[in-house]
């Protein structure tokens, strides 16, 4: 509940989405305890998935990647 309540004062603080994203991304990797987070939006115009912002230990692979949809995202 409180990363929920961080999240939500993130939103308030800027209105700069990437910096909004980046904190948010952040509180949500501690609060799950995990190394890499994303988030991702579907482009209304092909309905791919593409990812606008990611933080943490792999983060940098993930900016900008775009998943065609009705295709799934594997790694090797």
């Amino acid at each position: 509940m409180s990363a929920l309540a961080e999240g939500a004062a993130a939103i308030n603080t800027s209105l700069e989405m990437p910096d909004v994203w980046r904190r948010i991304l952040n509180q949500t990797m501690q609060a799950l305890q995990v190394e890499t987070v994303a988030l991702a939006m579907i482009d209304s115009a092909t309905d791919d998935l593409v990812f606008h912002a990611a933080a943490g230990d792999n983060s940098g692979n993930i900016h900008r990647r775009r998943i065609p949809a009705g295709r799934g995202w594997l790694t090797r």
